[in-house]
């Protein structure tokens, strides 16, 4: 089970949580085994955020993965991830920072995965 994590200090509106999420849920299909139909995403607007000593606006990505990814694919993630990001809420790719999680432990449903 994927999740993406969205942090910014600009208002998210509910529809555009909506589309953030569907394009997230087509991106994580880079990761080989991932969908959309494990992605749990989670939003937070409105937060509290400086960069570079200011309160512009900016985005702060993380990515909890189960397993290890290729390098690769990871690479292609965060390109597709942060030009979605950019394209739907007009922010600069140089404002968008992306942070990996990998693990070999994922709990759900009362017990690991793979174990």
């Amino acid at each position: 089970m994927p999740c993406i994590q969205l942090s910014t200090n600009q208002i998210l509106s509910s529809d555009k949580q909506t589309i953030l999420k569907k394009n997230f849920g087509k991106a994580i299909e880079i990761i080989p085994g991932k969908s959309e139909k494990w992605l749990m995403c989670k939003f937070q607007s409105a937060c509290d955020m400086w960069f570079q000593g200011e309160q512009k606006y900016v985005v702060f990505l993380e990515v909890s993965l189960y397993g290890e990814p290729e390098g690769k694919d990871i690479d292609q993630l965060t390109k597709q991830l942060t030009q979605i990001v950019s394209q739907e809420l007009d922010i600069e790719l140089e404002n968008i920072y992306v942070k990996y999680s990998m693990t070999s432990y994922w709990g759900w449903n009362g017990k690991n995965l793979g174990r």
